[in-house]
């Protein structure tokens, strides 16, 4: 996808599909113009996609009735230029190893694969694991401390309670995230009078996501805050597999673990529960690539970096990148270990403003869902 922005409209082209020798219809074309002297031709050639006409001049030797476009340049990630009106995304999962390197730089210890061969056992080895792990995760609760600094004004710190909850089902189990005050958080955790409920079986969960939605709403003009992290591996779910495309990169040391590396990139129209971002009174969903760093010991995801699939239409949302750590965590109330996030770095850049929020996680505890949910309006 490139997107060209002018002033008071913009222009979006969108590559869907190649192919080789596709039939074309010899009426979509013209001859071109041709003017001038023998020694020096002018040519022009007219398009309904192009406007005005592009002209081109040659020197003798060149055939008037061959003209050869550029070929395209690409820039790595989604970037935006200060004083470029051009947006253009680099695919992971088609990419060349260097400029990946170029995009993601902790790939530059990167030892390559020879081949894809590898990667069928191995994405049925990670979703067996990512499997195991969440039918481990309970209801938790945590501290949440975020850091946030944008260039050109000073850092704020902002600390949180941050509920996650597990909705299991037959086959899978869905991990529900939520963001609230300190008050409201030691507020939940009390025993006080309230009907056991599971999330999203009763209206007081509905409140806890409406006031989710509000505390993550910035007073200083960037993105809503990110959430969402802890369920960032489920993406490679057995039965959420068909909604990416999957590229088998090498081995690397990453965080003290000899990691198997593998990009993703999600395919729209397959991704049947997409992430959402909210600005400017607009919901619209929002697709990712990213690299996720395995352990070749066990096939737990030690890192997972993501990054926008393409820009988002009608938002001046250009840059949404994070990055999450996970560990090995002794959650209160828990004889057993858990695989949880520790710390994310998230970089958003809207209007041309960069954010930069970092996310640290302390504190895991068991936490009760029968507790009476009273928020302020």
């Amino acid at each position: 996808m490139v997107v060209q922005r002018g002033d008071n409209s913009s222009l979006t082209s969108i590559l869907r599909e190649v192919g080789i020798n596709a039939p074309i219809d010899d009426a979509r074309f013209q001859a071109p113009k041709i003017s001038g002297t023998r020694e020096k031709p002018q040519v022009f050639v007219e398009s309904p996609l192009l406007r005005p006409e592009v002209r081109a001049e040659g020197p003798s030797s060149v055939q008037p009735s061959k003209v050869e476009a550029a070929p395209p340049v690409t820039v790595p990630e989604t970037h935006a230029a200060p004083d470029s009106k051009y947006l253009v995304t680099t695919n992971f999962v088609s990419s060349s190893i260097a400029e990946l390197q170029l995009i993601v730089p902790e790939l530059k210890d990167l030892k390559t694969a020879d081949d894809q061969q590898a990667l069928p056992a191995l994405l049925d080895k990670i979703g067996d694991r990512t499997l195991e792990l969440s039918r481990k995760i309970p209801n938790l609760i945590c501290h949440e401390e975020i850091v946030e600094t944008q260039r050109g004004t000073r850092t704020t710190r902002e600390n949180f309670s941050y509920p996650i909850l597990a909705r299991r089902s037959k086959d899978a189990v869905t991990l529900e995230e939520y963001r609230v005050d300190l008050k409201t958080g030691a507020m939940l955790e009390t025993d006080d009078a309230g009907t056991p409920s599971a999330p999203g079986s009763s209206s007081r969960w509905d409140e806890l996501a409406r006031a989710n939605q509000r505390i993550n709403v910035r007073t200083t003009g960037g993105p809503p805050l990110s959430q969402g992290f802890a369920s960032m591996w489920l993406r490679f779910y057995p039965s959420n597999r068909a909604e990416s495309t999957f590229r088998y990169l090498g081995l690397q040391k990453m965080d003290g673990h000899q990691t198997l590396v593998v990009a993703f990139a999600q395919k729209p129209g397959s991704v049947r529960l997409p992430a959402e971002v909210r600005l400017e009174d607009k919901s619209l969903p929002i697709y990712y690539q990213g690299i996720a760093w395995v352990d070749a010991s066990d096939f737990r995801i030690v890192r997972l970096r993501t990054a926008l699939l393409s820009p988002v239409a009608d938002l001046p949302l250009t840059q949404l990148t994070a990055e999450v750590r996970f560990a090995d965590t002794q959650a209160t109330g828990f004889a057993s270990r858990l695989w949880l996030p520790r710390e994310v770095v998230v970089i958003s850049q809207v209007n041309r403003l960069t954010f930069h929020d970092k996310h640290s996680y302390s504190n895991y505890r068991s936490f009760q869902t029968h507790a009476k949910i009273l928020l302020n309006p």
